[in-house]
């Protein structure tokens, strides 16, 4: 009977040891998204021509997201990333078809998922967007920059993908590392120029480039 006694209250013991042992839970995996244009992480709205959409999708944890496409015109630059490989960029394909569509990207890390929204308007046209020539439109082709420096708000517009980028350290980009746009986009890039410190006039470039057609914007900066 003491022996009885002596095992029940072991087990009773065991039984409230086991119950006040905290248990490990584990957080469910977030994403951060951001867009390195600082435009909308949820949604884009794109022509018929198509177009790249850059998006850098962070989970909370080590986790290893998927990309999963809905539709064969949406295509991604990888299938996978981290939290130290996050950037993406989306390609959407030109629409040939007269009605609009829609579709999405949904990025998964185990249960966790997080949903962009694709938007393409119809071809008007008749016409296959791809064999249309290039075309790309930049607000000025030149500008006088005083020697303390001074910000440029300069409109940049395509029917094809296009990027930006400039030829000193000295013009810089305001609000972001670099400007790039979609087919069918118009943006205002917004450029600044450093004082100038070198007591000698000076002339820098802002190159933009779309599909086979470069457009130079010359700055010149006096001393």
């Amino acid at each position: 009977m003491r022996g009885n006694k002596i095992l029940h209250i072991f087990l009773t013991l065991a039984l409230i040891i086991t119950m006040c042992t905290p248990v490990a839970i584990k957080a469910e995996t977030t994403f951060q998204v951001i867009s390195p244009i600082s435009e909308s992480t949820v949604s884009k709205n794109f022509t018929y021509y198509g177009g790249t959409y850059p998006l850098v999708v962070i989970p909370s944890d080590n986790s290893v997201w998927t990309a999963y496409p809905s539709a064969s015109w949406i295509k991604t630059n990888k299938t996978t990333g981290t939290a130290s490989n996050p950037a993406v960029e989306i390609t959407v394909e030109s629409n040939k078809q007269t009605a609009s569509r829609s579709g999405k990207v949904v990025f998964s890390a185990g249960s966790a998922s997080y949903t962009f929204t694709i938007y393409q308007t119809g071809n008007p046209t008749g016409k296959n967007p791809d064999t249309e020539p290039t075309i790309l439109n930049v607000q000025y082709t030149s500008l006088q920059a005083p020697s303390y420096g001074q910000n440029y708000f300069i409109n940049v517009g395509s029917n094809r993908a296009w990027t930006a980028y400039s030829t000193q350290s000295w013009i810089y980009y305001v609000d972001r590392n670099t400007y790039h746009g979609g087919a069918g986009s118009c943006v205002a890039m917004y450029i600044g120029v450093k004082p100038n410190t070198t007591g000698k006039q000076r002339v820098g470039q802002i190159i933009v480039k779309g599909e086979n057609v470069t457009k130079t914007i010359t700055i010149t900066q006096s001393a």
